[in-house]
């Protein structure tokens, strides 16, 4: 079985809108669904034919792979004419253009490859010139914080996403935590993982670059209590690096929600935890101004 590359990787051409397309062919594995039809798997001779409707092609996928799929507006057997035929959204596209139209690349182009696996929408027009894709699906990526204190992916030490920012995430560490040696992690395995470039690991105002690892090293964390602040490039490559910061205190964000992507609802009923401006922990909070935690939302209040 012949094998494209993927959708995120080598230039693409774009194209010139010029002419309307009556049909589009897709091929891809057989685990894949389209508008409840099972491809062939990669059967050029029998692809899944889409026409258009309204000036849209709908494509509503099932079970879409890590393969991803192919769109093609001619009908052939030859995987030279069909790859240089074939069209997809851009190679920059990313979670930030989930539910916006954008362009659409080809012909000549590369596969769609979900930025996840799972089911997902697109939306073409007529003239081949722009798609939208939506998902039903959530975003499984998760970042952990591991170290000698315990390297499974604890869900005490799960960074959570600020609120409808793509590469931003957030972590409280409420519990002093001591370790002789911390990373953070991608997706609970350590294929891809960060260490931090500078020793001892500043606590402070300012973002400190970790950088991808491919042997076990880390710093230490002493004692240590506070917001950790995550900040990920725009695109996760081998040797890629990260940027963090370690706040001395609790820090005031919202977190926990993606909206589309993941759904993780925070309620004003789960129990409260305060701790005063310098980041330490209050049982007993009396009149004044505090940082408050409510499970995975961090606000400002004032008790009078």
């Amino acid at each position: 079985m012949k094998k494209f590359l993927s959708l995120f990787v080598g230039a693409l051409v774009s194209m010139s809108a010029t002419a309307q397309a009556t049909t589009l062919y897709i091929a891809g594995p057989a685990a894949t669904k389209i508008n409840g039809q099972a491809l062939n798997d990669w059967d050029l001779s029998n692809p899944l034919e889409i026409e258009a409707e309204n000036g849209y092609f709908t494509l509503n996928c099932q079970d879409v792979t890590q393969y991803g799929f192919a769109i093609s507006d001619m009908k052939t057997t030859e995987w030279g004419e069909w790859a240089a035929h074939r069209y997809a959204p851009s190679a920059a596209f990313t979670k930030a253009d989930l539910g916006k139209e954008v362009q659409l690349y080809g012909p000549g182009t590369e596969d769609f490859r979900p930025l996840w696996v799972g089911d997902w929408k697109l939306v073409i027009s007529e003239d081949l010139s722009t798609v939208t894709v939506t998902t039903s699906s959530p975003d499984p990526t998760t970042y952990h914080l591991v170290g000698s204190f315990g390297w499974s992916a604890d869900d005490k030490y799960q960074f959570e996403p600020e609120d409808g920012v793509d590469n931003v995430y957030w972590l409280d560490i409420t519990t002093p935590l001591t370790s002789e040696m911390v990373n953070i992690i991608r997706n609970k395995g350590w294929d891809q993982w960060w260490a931090s470039s500078a020793a001892p690991i500043a606590i402070g105002e300012t973002a400190n670059e970790w950088i991808w690892q491919t042997n076990p090293t880390g710093e230490a964390l002493n004692n240590y209590t506070g917001t950790m602040r995550l900040e990920l490039p725009a695109a996760i490559t081998n040797g890629c690096s990260v940027y963090v910061t370690c706040y001395p205190t609790i820090r005031q964000h919202v977190s926990g929600t993606q909206s589309g992507i993941k759904e993780n609802i925070i309620t004003y009923d789960a129990p409260a935890e305060y701790f005063n401006l310098q980041g330490v922990k209050i049982t007993n909070p009396q009149k004044g101004i505090y940082i408050v935690r409510r499970g995975n939302k961090v606000t400002k209040e004032v008790i009078r």
